[in-house]
């Protein structure tokens, strides 16, 4: 995926999310048995799924070992802004 394709990508979740409604810390109210539910979805999506993950989680790995990728967080600790990464001279 393109750097261009990747921020229109990341621009579009994140006005989907405003548009969701809920907020971010929603989860907070959510009862036991919802957290449980929840928690059995990723579970079963683990099982399903694992080797898939195993395999992304390596292909980055890689990623990041061949200097192909770019740092989240400033010298301050703060995250960057997908765009900031971006601009010519800033990282």
């Amino acid at each position: 995926m393109s750097v261009e394709r990747a921020a229109l990508v990341y621009d579009f979740v994140c006005f989907l999310h405003t548009r969701s409604g809920r907020g971010d810390d929603d989860w907070l109210n959510d009862t036991a048995e919802q957290l449980q539910a929840e928690d059995a979805l990723w579970d079963s999506a683990n099982v399903r799924h694992g080797d898939k993950f195993d395999a992304l989680a390596q292909a980055a790995r890689d990623e990041i070992e061949a200097g192909a990728t770019l740092p989240m967080c400033d010298e301050h600790g703060e995250f960057y802004n997908l765009r900031q990464l971006y601009q010519p001279g800033l990282v």
